[in-house]
C-alpha cells in the first residue's frame, strides 16, 4: 500500500487513519489530511470536526483524525486517495478502486480539488456561516470559493492553467490566466505564509474556512511563490 502511494504523481493527500495510525505515513513522504500534534490551529480543528459530524457547530477533538471520509469537505483538501479495510462499504459514486492487497483497498477520489487551481467566482461569507455553506451538498465547490474578505477586483468569467512545483517549505506556481481571478491552495491558511506575484508581495486571503487564496489581479502569465516566513 505504501509503495503504491509513493509511486503516484505528487502532490496529493491521503485519508488513511481508519487503517494506518495517524502520523505513520509521515516518514514515507506521504501527505495526509489527518495528523496529531500537541498543538494545532483552531481552524483546522473545527474543519476536521465538521468533516466528522457534518455540522458547523461540532465538537473539537485533540486528535486530527477523520472518521467520515465521504464528507464533501474532504474534496477541498486535495484528498486524492482513501485507504480503507477491504470490503468496507463506501456509499459514494465519487470513489473508484485504484489498488488492493489481501486486507486493504485504496480508493481514488475523482472529485477532489487539486492542490492548486484557479477560481473566477466567489462569495463573501462570515466565519460562522462558511462551514454550513460548504457542507451543503449542492454548493458548487469546483466553481466557487467562499472568502472572508474581498479581493480588490470584480468577478469575471475566465480560464487559465496552473503548474505547481513544491520544494521544502515553499511553493512555486506558474499560471496563465485570461481574466483576474484567485489562485486556490489546498493548504491551511497560517500567518507565516507570504505570497509574491512576479516578485510583488500580495495578501493571502482565507478561503473555504481553512485554506489559502492568492489574488491575481491582472491577466497574463505569472509566477506565484509562497514562502513560509514566520515573524520568528
Amino acid at each position: 500500500v505504501i509503495e503504491y502511494l509513493q509511486s503516484q504523481p505528487k502532490p496529493f493527500r491521503v485519508v488513511a487513519s481508519g487503517v494506518i495510525p495517524t502520523n505513520l505515513l509521515m516518514p514515507y513522504g506521504i501527505e495526509t489530511v489527518e495528523g496529531y500534534d500537541a498543538v494545532y490551529p483552531l481552524s483546522i480543528a473545527k474543519f476536521l470536526s465538521a468533516v466528522n459530524t457534518n455540522s458547523p457547530d461540532s465538537y473539537l477533538r485533540r486528535y486530527g483524525i477523520i472518521n467520515n471520509p465521504t464528507s464533501n469537505l474532504t474534496n477541498l483538501t486535495d484528498a486524492k486517495y482513501l485507504v480503507v479495510s477491504k470490503n468496507t462499504n463506501i456509499d459514494s459514486p465519487r470513489f473508484e478502486k485504484a489498488f488492493e492487497d489481501q486486507s486493504v483497498e485504496i480508493l481514488k477520489n475523482n472529485e477532489s480539488l487539486p492542490r492548486a487551481t484557479l477560481f473566477y467566482d466567489w462569495k463573501i461569507e462570515t466565519n460562522k456561516g462558511v462551514l454550513g455553506r460548504l457542507l451543503d451538498k449542492s454548493f458548487p465547490f469546483k466553481e466557487k470559493l467562499i472568502l472572508e474578505s474581498s479581493p480588490n477586483f470584480k468577478q469575471t468569467r475566465g480560464s487559465g492553467d496552473v503548474d505547481l512545483t513544491e520544494y521544502p517549505g515553499n511553493k512555486l506556481i506558474k499560471i496563465k490566466t485570461d481574466s483576474p481571478g484567485l489562485l486556490y491552495l489546498a493548504d491551511s491558511w497560517y500567518p507565516g505564509w507570504k505570497a509574491y506575484v512576479n516578485g510583488k508581495r500580495v495578501e493571502i486571503l482565507k478561503a473555504n474556512f481553512n485554506f489559502m487564496a492568492v489574488p491575481i489581479a491582472e491577466t497574463g502569465e505569472f509566477i506565484v511563490s509562497l514562502n513560509y516566513q514566520p515573524d520568528s
